[in-house]
Parts: C-alpha cells; sequence; structure tokens
C-alpha cells in the first residue's frame, strides 16, 4: 500500500499539470470506488462538471483535489490506485475507474487493478470532519516530542502495531514502520508502554528522516505499485529492512528475520534490534546424530538456559488434555493401563503411517510452541537455547531470533549413533523425513561437525560471541 512519501509524489506530480483545469466530464466505470454515504454517483458527478481545479493536497495517505466554488474529493489510493494524465484520443486501461475529462480534452483517470479505492465528495468546510480524515491523528512534523511520547506509551500493545495505528500517527505503513524500528534499534514487538521518552524522541526522529528522505527518492517502489504510470520511486535502495528477510544486516551481518506481528510481516535484525524484555531465542537443528544435543550441553554447562523438544514434548505428554489429543488420533490404545502414553506403540505407528505421523505433528507443534513462547516470555534468561530436529518443518524458526544448524557425514553420523547405542536404521529412516539439507542455507550459523568435540566446542563459542 503507498505511504505517505508514495502519496506525496503523486500530489507532487500531479499538481501542476491539474491545478487551473476545468472539469468538463467526469465517467465513473467502478461505482464502488466512490463512497456514496454522502452523497450518489450522479451527485458526485454533477458536483464536479464545470468546476476548477485549484489545488492538490494531502494529509496522511489520502489525495486531497480542491476545487471552485469550495468543492472537495478525498482520495485513497489503497493498494495499487494510480492517477494518469491521459490525452485527447489516447485510450484508457482495462483497469481505469474514474475518467475526469477536462475542457482542454485532456484526462486525469484513476486505475485501480484490485480497485479498493475510494473517493468521497466534500467541501471545504467539511473534509477535514469526514469519517475518512477526522479519525486521524497528527502527521509526523506536526506532532510534539512530549505529546508523541504520551500516545505511543498510552498502550501496551507491540510498538509496531501502535506506528501503524494512523489514529496515533498518520501516513506510516508497512515499510516506513519497519525501517524507523531498525534505524532506532527497537524489536518490533516491544511492548509500546516500556518505551522510554529517549526511545520515543529517537522514533520521532527517525520517522520525520525516513519520510524526508523516501519524499526525495520519489518514494518506494515496490512489487507492482508505482507511484505514477511511467515513475518509479528509488527508496527501495536505501531500505535496511523492509524485504530484506534472510539477507545480511547492513550494520552488522546478520541475517535479518521475518515475523508476524499484527498480522503484518515484519522485518527486523536480531542483533541490532534484541528484545529488551524477553530473551534472545537460539534455535539448535540438524538430522538425528549431527551433534546437536552435545553443542545444547555445551550451552547448558556453561550457564544458559536450555531447553530440548524430546524433554518438552514428554512432559507435554503428561496433561490430561494433551493425552485426549492424542487418543482422538491414535485411539484409545495410546494409552497404557497406567495413563501414561504407550510411547514406543506411537513411535511404530507414526514411522509407518506418515499420514499419522504428520497429523501428530500438526496437533503438537503448535502447542510445543505455545510453551516454548511462554517460557520464554516469563524467562529472567538473557538467551535461551533450544534444540529441535524439524525446526522448520514445525515453523520453528518464526519464534527463533539465531538458528544453528549442525550438518555432519552420514559416516560420523552412524559413528554417533552407535556411540550412544541408538537403533541405527530406524534413526536413519527418521532423517528421511528431516529437510535439514534443504533448509541449511536459511540457517544464521552453519557448524560442520565432522572433526572433534573440541571444534564443536570452538564453533560454540564463536557464535556466542556474535549473539551477545
Amino acid at each position: 500500500m503507498p505511504e505517505l512519501p508514495e502519496v506525496e509524489t503523486v500530489r507532487a506530480i500531479l499538481k501542476p499539470h491539474i491545478v487551473g483545469k476545468t472539469i468538463a466530464k467526469v465517467d465513473i466505470l467502478v461505482p464502488r470506488i466512490v463512497t456514496t454515504t454522502t452523497t450518489d454517483l450522479e451527485t458526485f458527478k454533477s458536483s464536479l462538471v464545470g468546476k476548477t481545479v485549484s489545488d492538490v493536497t494531502r494529509i496522511g495517505k489520502y489525495l486531497i483535489f480542491h476545487y471552485s466554488d469550495d468543492v472537495v474529493v478525498i482520495s485513497h489510493l489503497r493498494m495499487e490506485g494510480k492517477y494518469v494524465k491521459l490525452k485527447p484520443g489516447a485510450p484508457i486501461s482495462k483497469y481505469t475507474c474514474v475518467v475526469f475529462t477536462f475542457t482542454d480534452g485532456n484526462r486525469l483517470v484513476y486505475n485501480d487493478t484490485r480497485k479498493f479505492g475510494t473517493m468521497e465528495l466534500a467541501t471545504e468546510a467539511t473534509y477535514r470532519l469526514s469519517k475518512s480524515l477526522a479519525k486521524l491523528g497528527p502527521e509526523p512534523w506536526d506532532i510534539t516530542y512530549d505529546h508523541f511520547y504520551q500516545q505511543v506509551t498510552l498502550s501496551s500493545r507491540k510498538i509496531k502495531e501502535v506506528l501503524l495505528d494512523q489514529s496515533v500517527i498518520t501516513g506510516l505503513g508497512n515499510i516506513y514502520v519497519d525501517e524507523i524500528l531498525f534505524k532506532s534499534k527497537i524489536h518490533p514487538e516491544t511492548a509500546a508502554n516500556t518505551l522510554t521518552k529517549i526511545d520515543a524522541d529517537l522514533m520521532l526522529d527517525n520517522t520525520r528522516t525516513t519520510l524526508n528522505e523516501a519524499i526525495l527518492a520519489g518514494g518506494t517502489t515496490v512489487r507492482s505499485y508505482q507511484p505514477a504510470e511511467g515513475i518509479t520511486g528509488l527508496f527501495q535502495l536505501n531500505l535496511f529492512a523492509y524485504g530484506r528477510a534472510g539477507e545480511p544486516c547492513l550494520k552488522c551481518q546478520n541475517l535479518l528475520k521475518k515475523i508476524r506481528v499484527g498480522g503484518r510481516g515484519t522485518t527486523y535484525c536480531p542483533h541490532c534490534q534484541k528484545h529488551r524484555n524477553r530473551p534472545s531465542v537460539v534455535g539448535i537443528t540438524g538430522v538425528v546424530g549431527s551433534g546437536k544435543s552435545a553443542l545444547l550441553k555445551y550451552y547448558h554447562d556453561h550457564g544458559y538456559l536450555t531447553l530440548s523438544s524430546d524433554e518438552e514434548i514428554a512432559l507435554m505428554y503428561k496433561d490430561e488434555e494433551i493425552k485426549r489429543g492424542l487418543v482422538a488420533i491414535f485411539g484409545e490404545n495410546i494409552l497404557l493401563s497406567s495413563g501414561e502414553v504407550n510411547k514406543e506403540l506411537l513411535r511404530g505407528l507414526i514411522s509407518e503411517n506418515g499420514a499419522l505421523k504428520s497429523e501428530l505433528e500438526a496437533y503438537l507443534y503448535p502447542l510445543l510452541k505455545e510453551r516454548l513462547l511462554k517460557i520464554r516470555d516469563e524467562s529472567s534468561a538473557k538467551i535461551i537455547f533450544f534444540e529441535i530436529p524439524l525446526l522448520y518443518e514445525g515453523k520453528f524458526e518464526t519464534i527463533c531470533d539465531y538458528v544453528i544448524g549442525v550438518k555432519i557425514s552420514e559416516e560420523n553420523q552412524i559413528k554417533n549413533l552407535t556411540k550412544r547405542g541408538a537403533d541405527v536404521k530406524k534413526a536413519l529412516e527418521l532423517n528421511a523425513t528431516n529437510k535439514f539439507e534443504k533448509n541449511s542455507a536459511r540457517v544464521d550459523f552453519l557448524i560442520d561437525n565432522n572433526a572433534d568435540l573440541a571444534c564443536l566446542y570452538a564453533e560454540a563459542e564463536k557464535i556466542l560471541t556474535k549473539i551477545k
């Protein structure tokens, strides 16, 4: 969705081309674009015919077209709206929704591939009180530092959600909020009411600076959005966070992460934007027998909080509600006469039936994720190391700030499994469902564990130095 800089770019492009022109005709090809709560389509058209464009202004993400006789049209571009200037005789697009024809024959055409945009008729006296604009907060340049701090810290919501709230401050969307939080070194999930006055002042400074830079660059062109036909914004060349998930941070070289905050895709740097009120979560993954447990033990022995997925699931199997869920999937036989889960039978069933295995994972993984988040949010530790073989298959990377992958040759894997008395054949069968090789390129740190323990521990210490 175009944000303040993109809308400002459209305004600046349009104004010199349409101010002073008089409308001769209005054609509405997609009626739902025009908001009819205050006026019908015919009134919308007749109110504009014969009127001259006197100015084009902007409030937040809204374009305001001012006409003679105090007539105003409030326009929101939504996801893909664009205004295009057409000369007489030039064909309109299949995406054209509204056509404004001027007395000189030239036209201003509103195109919208998704047809989500809106236009609302108002007057100079009423447009700021319209439903669209009345709820908007101040623009970044119009709000004081003290008022911004007060507004932000009123809420316990995540700071990204607060900055996206147009009633708090208007004009910001997904792109620029990610950039502002990155530059301010604030984790997007930080509770807004825990931020300091210094944090708020820095965010407002970065908001103004980032938006000014974006306006000078003509906005940001992403995916199919351009601020106007044939006009490409260049601010995407200056992005630090948005759209760069999986790429190295331009400040620290750690890989940027993508999570969802308030339903919006959110990119951040786990190193530059550490969460101040909770631990960093480091996932450890790899095939069976790769050395994940040895790595986890190293961190445990050095005083860090460590969790094993196998141990956590074993604890979950003692929960009566989870047992009922297992019975619903596997039947009553999944419980022993003592009421405990028959783990041997469970292992046999899922090894023989891939559909049952998938059903078990679909049931357990969200519960395990919920359990881990509860441990994380209630812990006073600085870092939590969590070992799970199927980290990416279960989408646990979404709660990890960093992921360590441990790779090993099959020869050394078999040696490790044999040494600990494991059933090598069954262990290798389990690896058939492990997509570690495919996902190894996604990890933040990849350890080659084909040497001795001393080398593994040396790599573990290097990683620790980087994430502290």
